[in-house]
C-alpha cells in the first residue's frame, strides 16, 4: 500500500484535518520545522 508523505507543521487542527482526509489510507507524517 502506498504511503503519502506530508510536510506540515504541528498545528493540531491541520493534523486532525489530515488525519480525517487520509483516514482510509496508510500514510507517514514528516513534521517540518522541528
Amino acid at each position: 500500500m502506498p504511503k503519502t508523505v506530508l510536510f506540515v507543521d504541528d498545528n493540531p487542527v491541520i493534523l486532525k484535518t489530515i488525519e480525517l482526509a487520509f483516514a482510509k489510507e496508510e500514510y507517514t507524517l514528516l513534521l517540518a520545522g522541528n
